[in-house]
């Protein structure tokens, strides 16, 4: 048994799935990038088994996906399920949203790439819900599209115009303007689903050239 297995003889499937959470939300992976658990343990230091069943537990929340042949995969979406998963997102924070006021944004945060302040308002509207239903279904989305909110800026230019808006909007509790300024957020990424779907598959196909 390894020093960290043994640090975490209760916790290892949680502290395997926040390590492989936090690859996806640091994009570590492309799109459709298999994701293999024997590899992953020995970066952590720890069985293959508990880093299985974080990832069959990552599966059945929707986070990532099984390819036959690959096993387990970053999740690589078609154009209507990438719409799909705006319109839920969208639906969501348009009904919680209005009932949470969020802190100001420090400076960090400005500065921070557009898919972290996504995740920094989407995460802001989970954890006010108070649904673990709804905030479940909120991570899960949040996982889904971290790869796909990065590519965002190739399309939106005005990208840290609108977040910047919406993060007023929250930190200022103003409830109508805040539902009008989401419907519309999230009306337009339903409307490039394509666009990013197709942009995607353009760089994971460039990777995998490059590792042939």
């Amino acid at each position: 048994m390894t020093e960290l297995t043994s640090k975490h003889p209760d916790g290892a499937r949680e502290h395997a799935r926040s390590f492989i959470e936090r690859r996806l939300i640091e994009g570590y992976w492309s799109f459709g990038t298999p994701i293999p658990a024997v590899t992953l343990a020995d970066e952590i230091g720890m069985s293959p088994s508990p880093v299985r069943e974080a990832l069959a537990t990552l599966h059945g929340e929707g986070a990532i996906e099984v390819r036959h042949r690959d096993g387990y995969s970053v999740p690589r979406l078609m154009p209507h399920e990438l719409a799909d998963e705006y319109h839920v997102l969208g639906i969501l924070a348009e009904g919680v949203a209005p009932h949470v006021v969020a802190p100001p944004l420090t400076e960090a945060g400005v500065r921070a790439e557009p898919h972290a302040r996504a995740r920094r308002l989407v995460m802001a509207i989970a954890t006010a819900a108070g649904s673990n239903v709804a905030a479940a279904i909120f991570e899960r989305s949040a996982l889904r599209l971290v790869g796909y909110q990065r590519l965002e800026p190739e399309l939106f230019s005005d990208w840290e115009g609108e977040l910047a808006l919406l993060e007023a909007l929250l930190a200022g509790g103003e409830k109508a303007p805040l539902r009008a300024a989401l419907r519309r957020y999230y009306a337009r990424r339903i409307k490039a689903a394509g666009m990013l779907s197709r942009l995607a598959e353009q760089i994971a196909k460039r990777e995998r050239k490059a590792f042939e």
